[in-house]
């Protein structure tokens, strides 16, 4: 019996939650948020690149005066 006013409560206090909408705007916002995030990414993705290339460079430049010092 307690189970059932139990079962009754809760379901009543669920059926609340379920119709409430959200606020006006809300999914606008969020892809808003989702469109700025995929730019910035974007964006930082390009600054890496000289940074990239300057390793790539150094490590080349170390390979080859290693080598170099070696064979001499």
């Amino acid at each position: 019996m307690q189970d059932e006013n139990s079962d009754r409560d809760l379901d009543a206090a669920l059926a609340t939650y379920a119709t409430i909408e959200p606020r006006a705007g809300l999914e606008q916002r969020v892809l808003a948020n989702l469109r700025a995030e995929r730019q910035r990414l974007a964006a930082r993705g390009w600054r890496r690149w000289p940074a990239l290339v300057a390793l790539a460079v150094a490590v080349l430049i170390a390979v080859v005066s290693a080598s170099w010092r070696i064979t001499s």
